[in-house]
């Protein structure tokens, strides 16, 4: 038997799911253990150790599903070091450097690592997306002991660097360098490209021949989307590039000559177009297009982008068409995606303060997560969440905590939404045998029931999600690309309508004076809300709020987003009113003599004594 070893794994993996991907890769499994952290509060991810019948399957475990991503985690597939061969590392003189930034040159580490003695070799190793490696010999034992204890977790050039002893025959430092929650520096951008959907079988080849050599070759990960694009008015399919830059862009090109063979004979081979998120073209083209156009410059590449007007929140990413020869094209694409690339982690950055108050309530960074099949861009779920930009990468770091957040809003509590989907949807919710439903109650932590048709007539079917607000936020993600997903929402943007429970005796307070809170509440969420008016009794349990525990619906209709920021305020809202309400009620408990203890105080009371 030969032992793998499975790191950075899901929070969300079981034990089936990881035996059915070895062996839907054609390595089949003896057996298999999944190791958790038994600390409730540890970072650590999961990890587990599988036995393959031998060393052939367990290279071929090692080439296909290294790097590979698992419910939204890179997944780290190696050689399993036995316990008895780490012991004689620490006399090791091999060292291993991981996260180095890709723009560092290697004489710099080199320079850096001769400051703790003399450095016989020094090779640079694998690149990948925290940066790349650098394999070192040091001349002596001690050299390389000291500079492990003083360049491990050191930060160079905005990275921190780790740093381990080399392990002969396996790879074992990329226990370190693939965990994406250790070094959030580097996140993974795709690569988005379109392609007519009758040439996605030369693409694969036959049996999966032409994709697996040119993922061989590049070293990058190829996704193509099994349905058509949405929004884009021709039928063409997404195919996504995972990997290094220079690695995507080699793929990319690879891609665009085997359609070039295949067209030869039927046609021209059409332009080369890309998809961008539409909060990134701005930054792409620049100020008055100055951006744009030194790119063309460069590329001698004739560049255009679609206009705004076709976008809609099932396809918010704008078309970029690259007209010019294979080397232009690859130039352009080259540019255009490091562009994109800084773009994004702008982006990222200036929106995460005005996520957390236009989502209270959520872990800001949890909420990336995501967890879908696919999103409203077309990608697929390949570690990228529903961040402020929809469809692309965010990093979901297990154990961030905003503690500011935490306090004004509690997280576990459980809350309970109704969302309203077409019947037409219901199906591809289920799944076969309820698969599906069951995967999204699994990956949200949230239950997820749907009603029977109240009559013939109804278009619609009530979903009930019950769950915290981070599995309320996930469960109804989940929910939404479904329904994308089946196509419903090609021709508009996609609105749905989900009611929530707030008490009676709340009503006026959301409406406002006038209805001026709630024009306000749909300004900045870009929701329609439809609050019922409040009765006579209603008002009445308003000025009493003891005396009655009536609750009425609230209607949000809108897109995902618009949904999302819609509940999250007005649960805040209810939570700060609760809050208000109980803080009264001590007030007036400790006005009446009685302190926490609920004794009853000696001495003069608060206010004037008696006359």
């Amino acid at each position: 038997m030969n032992k793998i070893y499975c790191g950075n794994l899901s929070e969300d993996v079981t034990e089936d799911a990881l035996r059915d991907l070895f062996e839907e890769n054609g390595v089949p499994v003896s057996s298999m253990v999944v190791k958790r952290s038994a600390n409730p509060n540890s970072n650590a991810s999961p990890f587990a150790f599988v036995d393959v019948e031998n060393e052939e399957m367990a290279q071929l475990a090692i080439d296909k599903l290294n790097d590979y991503n698992l419910l939204g985690s890179v997944m780290v597939v190696e050689h399993s070091v036995p316990k008895r061969g780490r012991g004689n590392r620490s006399r090791s003189t091999n060292i291993q450097v991981h996260n180095i930034p890709l723009n560092t040159p290697l004489q710099e580490i080199q320079d850096l690592l001769k400051t703790f003695g003399e450095v016989s070799s020094c090779e640079k190793g694998r690149e990948g997306a925290n940066g790349y490696g650098v394999n070192a010999t040091y001349a002596a034992v001690e050299q390389a002991q000291q500079a492990i204890k003083q360049l491990n977790n050191y930060e160079f050039n905005k990275s921190m660097l780790k740093v381990n002893y080399k392990t002969s025959g396996s790879r074992q430092g990329n226990r370190y360098n693939r965990n994406p929650n250790r070094n959030q520096g580097n996140a993974v951008f795709p690569v988005r490209m379109l392609v007519p959907s009758d040439t996605v079988g030369a693409i694969i080849g036959r049996g999966g021949k032409t994709i697996k050599q040119i993922t061989a070759e590049t070293e990058a990960r190829i996704d193509i989307h099994r349905h058509e694009n949405p929004g884009s008015g021709e039928k063409v399919k997404a195919v996504t590039y995972f990997g290094n830059p220079e690695d995507c862009t080699t793929a990319c090109r690879k891609v665009r000559e085997v359609l070039s063979q295949e067209l030869s004979q039927k046609g021209s081979l059409p332009p080369l177009k890309l998809l961008a998120h539409d909060a990134l073209v701005g930054r792409l083209i620049g100020k008055g297009g100055s951006s744009l156009k030194h790119i063309m410059q460069e590329s001698g590449a004739t560049i255009t982008i679609s206009p705004l007007h076709e976008l809609t929140v099932c396809n918010p990413e704008r078309t970029i068409t690259i007209k010019g020869t294979l080397d232009q094209e690859s130039k352009a694409e080259s540019l255009i995606t490091a562009k994109l690339r800084t773009a994004y982690e702008q982006h990222m950055q200036s929106m995460q303060n005005q996520q957390q108050q236009m989502f209270p309530g959520i872990n800001h960074m949890a909420m990336f997560s995501g967890g879908g099949e696919h999103n409203h861009g077309g990608y697929q779920n390949q570690g990228m969440g529903q961040g402020p930009i929809p469809g692309l990468y965010y990093p979901n770091p297990r154990g961030y905590r905003d503690q500011r957040m935490q306090q004004e809003y509690p997280r576990d509590a459980n809350e309970t939404t109704f969302l309203y989907v077409p019947n037409e949807a219901v199906g591809a919710i289920i799944g076969v045998k309820g698969d599906i439903i069951k995967s999204m109650c699994h990956t949200s932590n949230a239950s997820i029931r749907i009603a029977q048709r109240e009559n013939e007539a109804a278009t619609e079917r009530k979903v009930t999600i019950i769950g915290s607000p981070e599995s309320q936020w996930k469960a109804q993600l989940r929910l939404f690309e479904k329904v994308c997903g089946q196509g419903h929402f090609e021709t508009k943007e996609e609105h749905l309508r989900c009611e929530i429970g707030v008490p009676a005796k709340m009503v006026g307070r959301i409406i406002g004076k006038k209805g001026t809170k709630v024009r306000d509440l749909q300004r900045a969420t870009f929701a329609r809300i439809e609050v019922p008016r409040a009765n006579k009794e209603e008002e009445d349990a308003e000025q009493n709020p003891d005396d009655s525990e009536a609750e009425v619906m609230v209607k949000i209709y809108g897109n995902f987003f618009s949904l999302q920021a819609a509940q999250r305020r007005l649960r805040k809202m209810l939570f700060d009113f609760t809050n208000r309400g109980n803080q009264n009620q001590y007030n007036n408990y400790n006005q009446g003599g009685y302190n926490q203890g609920g004794y009853q105080r000696r001495g003069r009371m608060n206010g004037p004594g008696p006359q």
